[in-house]
């Protein structure tokens, strides 16, 4: 700024060197500092269209195990009362051949049929317990 001579004064190292390159810079690259802005908005969009859709999928997995937890407490409380009233056929059907008014066959027909309702309702306990865990691992838990 001392300096007298024009050509000093836009010298490298002059102070109006300095303040004119800062001031005209974001003039000439207004268009790289805009696309600059759009891409870093279109990022942050992602990001939220991106954790908008995991919160969603989040959401959809705990609702449909709460259901499925519904859906086989009910199936396993049927399916103990069926073993329950097989469990009697089969007491009965046992009184019967013991006093002589059923073959031994219907006895062990009666046993099967308790024997196969227990295995139906082993297999909807295994499926309860399948979707809780898949509820605890929805809601967080786990190794993954």
């Amino acid at each position: 700024m001392n300096a007298f001579k024009l050509p000093l004064l836009f010298n490298g190292s002059s102070l109006a060197y300095g303040l004119l390159g800062g001031v005209t810079q974001p003039l000439f690259n207004r268009h790289q500092l805009k696309a600059g802005l759009a891409v870093a908005s279109a990022g942050q969009n992602i990001a939220f269209y991106n954790y908008r859709q995991s919160i969603l999928q989040g959401y959809q997995e705990v609702l449909s195990s709460l259901k499925g937890i519904e859906h086989y407490l009910k199936i396993v409380d049927l399916n103990q009362s069926e073993v329950q009233v097989l469990t009697d056929a089969v007491s009965t059907s046992t009184e019967l051949y013991l006093n002589g008014y059923a073959s031994y066959l219907e006895v062990i027909t009666a046993q099967k049929g308790v024997l196969e309702a227990e295995l139906k309702r082993t297999a909807s306990q295994k499926e309860l317990l399948t979707v809780v865990l898949d509820l605890y691992r929805s809601l967080g838990g786990g190794w993954e």
